[in-house]
This record gives C-alpha cells, sequence and structure tokens, in this order.
C-alpha cells in the first residue's frame, strides 16, 4: 500500500488533479499560522491518499 498526503494550497492554479487509482481517506484543515512564511497561506487543506502497491515487471538480467 503506498500512503501519502497532499498539501491542497501546492497545487497551481488551473491544475486538473485526477486521481485514478487513489483513494482519499481523510481531509483536514490545519492551522500553521505559527510556523509558516509571510507568502504562506496561514490554513492548509491536507489530503490523505493511499493506492495499492504498483506492480511493474522487472525488466530481464
Amino acid at each position: 500500500m503506498i500512503r501519502g498526503t497532499l498539501i491542497a494550497e501546492s497545487l497551481l492554479p488551473g491544475v486538473d488533479l485526477r486521481l485514478a487509482g487513489m483513494r482519499i481517506t481523510r481531509v483536514r484543515r490545519e492551522d500553521v499560522s505559527a510556523s509558516v512564511a509571510a507568502t504562506q497561506p496561514p490554513v492548509w487543506t491536507l489530503l490523505d491518499l493511499e493506492a495499492r502497491e504498483p506492480h511493474f515487471p522487472l525488466p530481464p538480467r
């Protein structure tokens, strides 16, 4: 299983994110105002994602 977190505010305007094969397991908002630069948003939207491990064939030796 592959798991990760996406910070929604990191996406550029106009980005069309498609999560084929991925599942959103949690969405939360975090106040990070005490630890970010003045140019960053004070509240972040975090999306926890998971997907099955891809099975790629190994190249021949």
